[in-house]
């Protein structure tokens, strides 16, 4: 069976999953493939569309490690503004602690319970779209989340396949992303920009 959702409601399946049980995988129910023996390789994020490379390698690697590197401190998820208020999420984002704990969940591949059963976890992610859609844009000092921030939007498609291939979740969706410059101390003495997710925004395609 072939699904159709945006980012939103990955996110909104697995808050949905918090609130039922509270943690939803046991360690009886690492369903998941076992983890690679080699760690993916990553570019250093000199430039914003490496750090953006870099998520990509993550998702498709189903590498939390990965995927916390390419976050800033100050991340936030922006949720679309009428689901997050159906929810009551808080500010309407989700802060880097709260993102990491859903995505660390995601990648795990381990099985879930549900009202309706146990639920297999992701056997793999693909991705066949990734592109940037025009060019970079500073923000203005005065935006509410992301001052001074770099933004592009992306198109995305990604598939998400569950164990035991019966059901897969296909994500065609528009994402804006936030990057910044961080200066980092390089072992040679000199300092270097290495360029860090500061936002993610759920967009809704017309």
């Amino acid at each position: 069976m072939r699904r159709q959702i945006t980012f939103l409601t990955v996110l909104l399946a697995f808050i949905a999953l918090f609130s039922l049980t509270g943690c939803i995988f046991s360690p009886d129910d690492d369903t998941g493939p076992p983890p690679g023996n080699e760690p993916p390789e990553y570019d250093p994020p000199y430039t914003k569309e490496q750090v953006l490379t870099n998520l990509k390698i993550a998702y498709e690697e189903m590498d939390i490690n990965g995927y916390r590197d390419c976050l800033h401190p100050d991340y936030k998820f922006l949720f679309i503004p009428e689901e997050g208020d159906q929810l009551g999420i808080p500010n309407g984002y989700f802060e880097r602690a709260e993102d990491l704990e859903v995505m660390e969940r995601t990648f795990s591949g381990n099985s879930h319970t549900t009202e309706e059963g146990t639920q297999p976890g992701l056997q793999s992610i693909s991705i066949s779209g990734w592109d940037i859609a025009g060019v970079w844009q500073q923000e203005s000092a005065n935006h509410p989340y992301f001052p001074g921030a770099y933004r592009a939007l992306y198109n995305i498609y990604m598939m998400y396949s569950e164990i035991g291939g019966e059901h897969t979740l296909t994500i065609e969706s528009e994402q804006l992303f936030y990057v910044e410059p961080v200066e980092e101390l390089q072992d040679d003495g000199t300092t270097r920009t290495h360029w860090y997710i500061i936002g993610q925004q759920d967009i809704l395609s017309e």
